[in-house]
């Protein structure tokens, strides 16, 4: 009888592990395809994040003096050099980096503000641009805390999947290899390490490491005056950027 016990209990005990694979990798794939959608979804932020690397390179080009960027960061907070490093990645890698045909891209289908002064049509476009950036900054902070509580959620089920499943159990065949001549010299533990690491679901990157954190800028009214100031600067020290800028602007 107790042979029979024993047959039954080790089909029995193969059964359950069977069914347990398939319940795993089952789970596996819906979330891994989980993880797929998320990622799709993405691109909702990338847009959102392209449009504050449009109207950030304006105020970059706009400003044409680092000395007057460095200024303008300091009042607003808003890390403009870094963005502008981080948009000339973005197009190096694409491999269309060219300053002067973004720059005509930018601005040449801009209308000018009506002004009786070129420095009149300068500060109010400014003012627009700027306005432009206060606005895609906020679209994009609002959808990226969005993305982070999105992904918190999906780690929190992927950490719920891992401790439902012990994947030890699965693994538990590497035992009976241990003395199989076809794997000798194999280590055996390595490759357990290896599988264990392959049936194991990875998160992509979080949207902290995979995208630009910003913050809202102030109000234009609060800072008006100063911004003014940093233009008038700027139209003694270098004139010849902005009468350029405005050229590609009208086209």
């Amino acid at each position: 009888m107790s042979k029979h016990w024993d047959d039954f209990l080790k089909e029995l005990e193969t059964e359950i592990k069977s069914e347990l694979a398939r319940n795993y990798y089952s789970e596996k794939l819906l979330m891994e395809e989980t993880w797929e959608v998320f990622k799709e979804d993405l691109k909702d932020l990338e847009k959102k994040y392209e449009e504050v690397v449009k109207a950030g390179l304006k105020i970059w080009f706009l400003l044409g003096s680092d000395e007057i960027r460095n200024e303008f960061e300091k009042l607003t907070g808003f890390p403009l050099k870094e963005l502008f490093v981080r948009a000339k990645e973005i197009f190096q890698k694409n491999k269309n980096w060219d300053e002067k045909k973004i720059q005509k891209e930018l601005f040449q289908s801009e209308t000018l503000p009506f002004a009786f002064t070129r420095k009149g049509k300068f500060n109010k476009f400014f003012a627009k641009v700027y306005q432009e950036l206060k606005d895609a900054t906020e679209a994009y902070v609002e959808e990226f805390e969005k993305f982070k509580k999105y992904y918190r959620a999906l780690e929190k089920e992927t950490e719920k999947f891992h401790r439902k499943f012990d994947i030890s159990a699965i693994l538990g065949f590497f035992e009976k290899l241990e003395d199989s001549p076809e794997w000798e010299g194999t280590n055996i533990e390595e490759a357990r390490r290896e599988l264990a690491e392959k049936l194991k679901v990875t998160p992509p990157p979080s949207v902290e490491e995979s995208f630009h954190k910003l913050s809202s800028l102030p109000d234009y009214k609060e800072v008006s005056s100063q911004l003014k100031k940093l233009i008038e600067k700027l139209f003694k020290e270098k004139p010849e950027i902005t009468c350029e800028l405005f050229q590609k602007s009208s086209g």
